[in-house]
């Protein structure tokens, strides 16, 4: 198998691994705008990928978890893995949702 016809079947792989899990999949940049979510994450919040891809992550949590996520921002130079409770917002109405996330560091 050629380089390239490796690396266009591991692109499908992780697509297929992506659009297929049973967890939601969120996809934010430095700044917090949602670049990408799967169909799964759409579905546990309630709204079209549409709807969710420009807006910013505080747009979907309440006060408490926005104190959170920016506690941990602040030690995005350790490159550590943080794991919280975030309360996510469901069309506006709070539910409960183990989010994983990674921060990275300098090397992001």
């Amino acid at each position: 198998m050629a380089v390239d016809d490796f690396m266009g079947f591991r692109d499908n792989v992780y697509r297929l691994i992506v659009e297929n899990a049973a967890e939601g999949i969120w996809l934010i940049n430095a700044r917090g705008i949602s670049l990408f979510v799967n169909e799964r994450f759409s579905a546990m919040l309630g709204y079209s990928s549409e709807d969710i891809m420009g807006r910013h992550l505080f747009d979907f949590m309440d006060e408490s978890s926005k104190e959170v996520c920016l506690a941990c921002y602040k030690q995005k130079d350790e490159d550590i893995k943080h794991e919280h409770v975030l309360n996510l917002k469901k069309k506006g109405r709070l539910m409960d949702k183990r989010a994983v996330y990674r921060i990275a560091g300098k090397g992001f």
